[in-house]
């Protein structure tokens, strides 16, 4: 099972090819959200997923993602676990 990284990694780079956008793109796109970074540094932290929400956040706003579906995502959810359970049926909007 892929963990939380991987959900952020993909997220990321999912946008950034539906987007058709390089990294240089978002790099540059990334610049006037405050963030000053060169490609190598972007791909690199975007690789690991291991960045802040507030990263995550600005790299979205970035590649002008409006709205996130979490669910198309594959969340690293134990579904033999009843409480992860619960918590996914709120995410999709079952519970």
């Amino acid at each position: 099972m892929a963990g939380w990284d991987d959900v952020a990694h993909r997220m990321v780079r999912i946008e950034m090819v539906r987007k058709g956008l390089t990294y240089a793109d978002l790099v540059e796109r990334l610049k006037p959200l405050g963030v000053d970074d060169n490609e190598r540094n972007i791909r690199n932290k975007v690789a690991r997923g291991t960045f802040s929400g507030v990263f995550l956040i600005q790299c979205l706003a970035a590649l002008g993602v409006k709205t996130v579906d979490l669910m198309a995502y594959s969340l690293p959810f134990d579904d033999t676990d009843p409480a992860n359970e619960a918590i996914r049926q709120k995410i999709i909007g079952e519970g």
